[in-house]
């Protein structure tokens, strides 16, 4: 038989407005999307279709072609593949598919660089949300490229925040690559490293990823029926309303269906009375008292 159309609906209307509280609550919007990967960490930022890309450290991947495992904070876990590395810039992107992915973190081209928070898997503990303070952007002498610099003195910071996301205007503005000594201080690429080098692996790769990638467009159906026009909406509602009319007909079927009461022998199971009451009746039993 099939399912009710309007239990199903209010269930499904139910669970996602449970989900959707629990999850504003309980954590940073970039969390689900902030992945543990080779003993480094990663954002995942496109999905398109089946697969989906992420962006770490170049320092946490072997090489392109070599594959890893990566694990997300909903516990899912996936393998994935190494399909772009940038050793100058220190970053790389990761593929895996789709469907072992929770959520994306879009990359924009201009945001607003204002409030940056990072997010990685300390000592593989995590995710951590880091706090961090822009000092401004360096260069190092062992590194060679301009670095952004925070202060993450007090926080969760330490080995294993390599490939991690900077995140500020609900985009992903930086890739952290190394700190200090001490782990008071955060070296990650710049914005404009980001973008270089995004565009330079969408030429590589043949594929999209600023702005969460183009996702297939999702082909929303209710109990099998395509809404993706007026004409399918129709039909869905002639589709629960002759749904409607069929669970009505076997409700007053139900009805009209006597209730049946046998008493039987309790040694021979024989049937001594029967009688039939109709739908709704209140059925009363007198015990015997003890004697």
């Amino acid at each position: 038989m099939r399912r009710n159309p309007l239990l199903q609906i209010g269930t499904i209307i139910a669970s996602l407005a449970l989900s959707y509280g629990t999850a504003v609550a309980a954590q940073p919007d970039f969390i689900p999307a902030s992945a543990r990967i080779s003993g480094c960490s990663g954002t995942i930022v496109s999905v398109q279709d089946k697969v989906a890309y992420g962006i770490s450290a170049a320092h946490c991947s072997p090489g392109v072609g070599t594959t890893t495992s990566f694990t997300l904070p909903s516990g899912k876990k996936g393998t994935a593949r190494w399909v772009h590395v940038n050793r100058d810039v220190d970053m790389s992107v990761f593929m895996c598919w789709s469907a072992d992915v929770d959520d994306v973190y879009k990359i924009k081209r201009k945001p607003s660089l204002k409030g940056y928070i990072a997010c990685g898997y300390p000592k593989g503990k995590g995710p951590r949300v880091i706090s961090c303070d822009y000092k401004g952007e360096t260069t190092l002498i062992n590194f060679g490229r301009p670095r952004w610099e925070f202060d993450v003195d007090g926080t969760d910071f330490n080995r294993g925040c390599s490939g991690g996301g900077v995140f500020s205007d609900n985009s992903l503005v930086g890739v952290i690559s190394h700190g200090s000594n001490d782990n008071d201080e955060m070296f990650t690429s710049t914005h404009n490293q980001l973008v270089a080098f995004v565009i330079e692996a969408e030429k590589a790769l043949g594929t999209t990823l600023f702005d969460g990638g183009i996702e297939k467009k999702r082909s929303f159906e209710f109990d099998g029926i395509p809404l993706g026009s007026d004409v399918d909406r129709t039909k869905a509602i002639v589709h629960i309303l002759s749904e409607l009319k069929k669970r009505s007909a076997e409700l007053e079927r139900i009805k009209r269906t006597p209730i049946r009461v046998q008493i039987l022998d309790p040694e021979t199971g024989k049937v001594l009375q029967e009688q039939s009451y109709p739908f709704g009746t209140p059925i009363k039993l007198l015990l015997p008292r003890a004697r």
